[in-house]
């Protein structure tokens, strides 16, 4: 597996055959901020072309050289994972993220939705790992997602949660719950 990064851009040249590729990954990125540190993952729709990451790391990169709470720069770094994951951080250490600042990143994230004609914001898409990352709308499971299946949680909310938790067992995540009620594949909830 050969790994090909700029500062702020990360992806796999092969297919991931596991978490532990994911997981290497993690504990590499974002050295340097405590786990503590405040993070948000937005999830892509879909990959994006060559063309579309282009703008969005150029777009990110100006975002984040200006991301300030009340005029006071922010410790923060983003990253665009996998072709699918854009990830924000911020140290609150010092200087906190606030309303204002967290709006600014809202709108970016807006912003790159218009930019690159994709969708970020949609918490009811479900992402996977099945030798690919694959997605698909909550409602329309394919058979191969089980209870098992490794889904990327975007309600991850600290650095140290996205670690230990972004990518989990579906069966240990919020979609589980979610998903009982809709779907006949899995056993009701005990």
């Amino acid at each position: 597996m050969e790994v090909v990064g700029a500062k702020h851009f990360l992806y796999f040249q092969a297919p991931i055959k596991s978490n532990m590729d994911i997981q290497s990954i993690l504990k590499e990125s974002f050295t340097g901020f405590p786990e503590s540190s405040k993070l948000w993952v937005y999830q892509a729709s879909q990959s994006l072309s060559p063309e579309q990451e282009a703008k969005l790391l150029q777009r990110l990169e100006l975002f984040l050289q200006d991301w300030t709470n009340h005029g006071n720069q922010l410790k923060a770094d983003g990253k665009f994972l996998f072709g699918r994951f854009l990830v924000l951080v911020v140290d609150e250490s010092k200087v906190p993220a606030s309303g204002c600042s967290i709006d600014a990143s809202m709108r970016l994230v807006k912003e790159l939705e218009q930019l690159l004609e994709i969708r970020f914001t949609d918490r009811m898409m479900l992402v996977y790992l099945s030798e690919e990352i694959h997605s698909c709308p909550l409602q329309e499971l394919p058979a191969e997602v089980h209870e098992g299946t490794l889904i990327f949680n975007p309600m991850v909310s600290t650095l140290g949660d996205w670690r230990n938790s972004w990518l989990s067992p579906l069966h240990k995540t919020w979609v589980r719950r979610f998903l009982k009620a809709n779907n006949p594949i899995f056993s009701p909830i005990k």
